[in-house]
């Protein structure tokens, strides 16, 4: 059964169980999924406060850009376990083009959880204040999924025989692991003043 098929529960023990699947990167892409939807539910709220004027405009269009981003996240977190599952028994030149693909995806992955922060920063600042802890929530979860997910992809990388490819891989991560870091620091900052 796939994980997103499954109750929480049962999501909770596959992962405390001894297998190698599911691991820190699907669970990484799940905690992307749960970041997107705060930022989502906080766009909602606000949204729906129209005392708020442009802002739930704004609130409006974040909703729109990020209501099929969780699901993507789901089905990322399935192919990241599946490339876990081929791993475990590929070799050779398949191997290698599996640690590629799987750094790939895991990075995909961090693209999408990563598009909880910026929305985050204008409903922390901009939203109503029901929405404002689910924005804060989702900015620091977002932040932390995508650091999990450069975890893997470093993990990936560290094998891979194309050097070249292994290096554009590992600056892509970097530069997302950096701006998810700044900005989710800057968002909690500015949310405190």
């Amino acid at each position: 059964m796939e994980l997103k098929e499954m109750p929480v529960e049962s999501v909770v023990k596959a992962v405390g169980a001894p297998e190698p699947v599911p691991g820190s990167g699907s669970v990484a892409a799940l905690q992307g999924a749960f970041a997107v939807s705060l930022a989502l539910k906080s766009a909602r709220i606000t949204e729906a406060d129209k005392a708020l004027g442009d802002a739930c405009e704004k609130a409006s269009r974040i909703a729109g850009n990020l209501e099929n981003v969780p699901t993507a996240l789901l089905e990322l977190s399935e192919r990241i376990a599946s490339n876990a599952r081929a791993l475990g028994k590929a070799e050779g030149e398949e191997r290698q083009a599996l640690l590629k693909s799987s750094a790939e995806t895991l990075l995909d992955a961090a693209d999408l959880a990563n598009k909880a922060i910026p929305a985050s920063s204008f409903l922390s600042k901009h939203g109503s204040r029901a929405a404002i802890p689910d924005a804060l929530a989702a900015s620091s979860s977002a932040d932390s999924a995508v650091q999990i997910l450069f975890v893997n992809v470093r993990a990936c990388l560290e094998p891979l025989e194309d050097k070249a490819a292994a290096e554009a891989l590992r600056k892509r991560g970097a530069v997302l692991s950096i701006h998810a870091g700044e900005m989710r620091e800057w968002i909690m900052e500015s949310a405190l003043i």
